[in-house]
């Protein structure tokens, strides 16, 4: 790994590899192929700032016939649509639509899930690789105390989406506003309230389907910046990882402004990097997790306090 370190780190998933040679079997994978999967990596604490970067070690075989499920990097600009102000995690990843079909058509569940889901909803697993270019962005923004969420999918087949979209209001699961957006039923039980709801929209713009709740839609094609760097953790990786701390927390007690103010997450095929900033860029990150802890550790004792009805015990911050 070069020159020294401040931290390094080596995880062998071989100890795991028995306890998932069902699921692997089930999934039409050689149990050989869990083994020999490690990571090694280090870190720094740097001023205002921990740098590290891992090293990801996968079976050639495991790679040779998983590794079809990704690109090689997102190739759409998803950050333009990412709001700089607001947003408080997003999310950044390539599939291979053509792999991921290949995947599912070679294996035997896989492939009757997907008739069995094919003869329920009208819309089968080809039409959606069709429609879909794989590239994809998962974003959420506190709204008060609730998130706000939405997932854009860049669109390769306008027609096979076309085809969903006909599909989905045929079953007034989608109510049609315009050509370019649809809000979702108020009747439909939805999985996941947080992302799609009864205020939950469908809008494409760009070429892109937004599925979300309709703040989080309206904020993502409202359009946003993002700094340069953060544009290219969203837009030249496998999967791309931006976390603003302080928007996370701000709603949080005795957690709004943090120590740490944003982290930006990158991983490719055979490496990871990652960077944690610190509030005070002239103090060593080091010192500045020890105050997280600590403050953590105070806000956890006096809610504990709170809920056995005693008093909290007052305690000077060791840092």
């Amino acid at each position: 790994m070069g020159a020294s370190h401040d931290v390094y780190n080596y995880v062998c998933l071989d100890k795991y590899a028995e306890d998932m040679k069902s699921a692997a079997v089930a999934m039409n994978v050689d149990p050989k192929a869990l083994t020999g999967n490690y990571f090694t990596g280090y870190g720094d604490f740097e001023k205002g700032q921990i740098v590290s970067k891992s090293d990801i070690n996968i079976n050639q075989q495991l790679r040779k016939e998983w590794g079809i499920l990704f690109k090689d990097k997102v190739k759409t600009d998803f950050s333009k649509y990412v709001n700089g102000q607001n947003v408080g995690f997003a999310m950044t990843m390539g599939l291979d639509m053509k792999g991921l079909k290949e995947i599912i058509n070679t294996n035997a569940q896989f492939k009757m899930a997907a008739e069995l889901a094919k003869g329920r909803a009208e819309f089968s697993i080809d039409d959606l690789c069709k429609g879909l270019d794989g590239d994809m962005v998962i974003a959420a923004s506190p709204n008060g105390k609730e998130w706000d969420g939405v997932m854009g999918f860049k669109i390769s087949d306008k027609a096979a989406i076309q085809k969903l979209l006909d599909i989905l209001s045929q079953k007034e699961i989608i109510v049609k506003v315009s050509a370019t957006e649809f809000n979702f039923s108020k009747t439909v039980d939805m999985m996941s309230s947080s992302y799609v709801g009864e205020n939950g929209k469908l809008r494409i713009q760009d070429d892109i389907l937004f599925v979300g709740s309709n703040n989080a839609v309206s904020l993502m094609t409202g359009g946003g910046a993002v700094k340069a760097e953060v544009k290219d953790v969203l837009n030249k990786n496998i999967f791309g990882v931006y976390a603003n701390f302080t928007q996370i927390f701000k709603n949080t007690e005795g957690m709004a402004d943090p120590e740490f103010t944003e982290m930006m997450m990158t991983i490719n095929g055979k490496n990871g990097e990652s960077l944690i900033k610190t509030k005070d860029a002239n103090e060593n990150s080091l010192k500045s997790l020890m105050k997280a802890a600590n403050r953590w550790y105070l806000k956890n004792k006096t809610e504990n306090a709170k809920r056995e009805d005693s008093p909290a015990v007052e305690e000077k911050e060791a840092i």
